[in-house]
């Protein structure tokens, strides 16, 4: 049993400085402020407009959305998107996650890998703010410092009721301004 504990704690660790180094990667910066100005730039509802091109239109079943690099509707989120995703994507199979999801200061999620039913809403006030990622979203979102916040494993909806557990991060620019948040969901296995 201690020798499982120790194996734990040290994947645990893993995950820290993997999450660490993902919120002060430059290409994480620059995802974040690409699809927050994509974001910006959609006429009329962003969260019903996404998961048309994104969740609805995905040729992809449900599980499979993370194929599509791009929707073909000609904007400027999908542009960021066919110019990040695959990065993303490449992180979440290399290291197991179950997503990767990247948040605007004002707690939308203008970026996940799977788009599940959470995917383009607002987790400061939505249907998922009191969720597990919806807690370690406000926790980031507070943080004075750059660090690493985490839920324990419970019942999410999105990802059909499986249990799940977050982590997230701030995303600071070099000046040490918040500029957004980075979260990883875990795998229950």
């Amino acid at each position: 049993a201690e020798a499982r504990s120790l194996e734990l704690q040290s994947w645990l660790e893993g995950i820290d400085i993997d999450l660490r180094s993902q919120a002060e990667n430059p290409t994480v910066l620059s995802a974040l402020r690409g699809f927050g100005e994509a974001w910006n730039t959609l006429e009329g509802d962003q969260t019903s407009y996404l998961k048309t091109w994104y969740i609805d239109d995905n040729p992809n079943a449900p599980g499979s959305k993370h194929k599509l690099d791009y929707a073909a509707d000609g904007s400027a989120y999908s542009q960021v998107h066919k110019l990040y995703h695959g990065y993303f994507r490449q992180l979440v199979e290399e290291k197991g996650y179950d997503d990767v999801f990247v948040f605007s200061l004002s707690g939308d999620l203008i970026y996940s890998v799977f788009k599940e039913q959470d995917f383009a809403t607002n987790f400061l006030e939505g249907d998922y703010a009191e969720t597990g990622l919806g807690r370690v979203l406000r926790q980031s979102l507070e943080a004075t410092e750059s660090g690493v916040h985490f839920t324990d494993f419970e019942i999410y909806a999105p990802s059909n009721g499986a249990a799940a557990a977050f982590l997230s991060a701030p995303i600071l620019d070099r000046r040490g301004v918040l500029r957004g948040v980075i979260a990883f969901q875990m795998p229950a296995d």
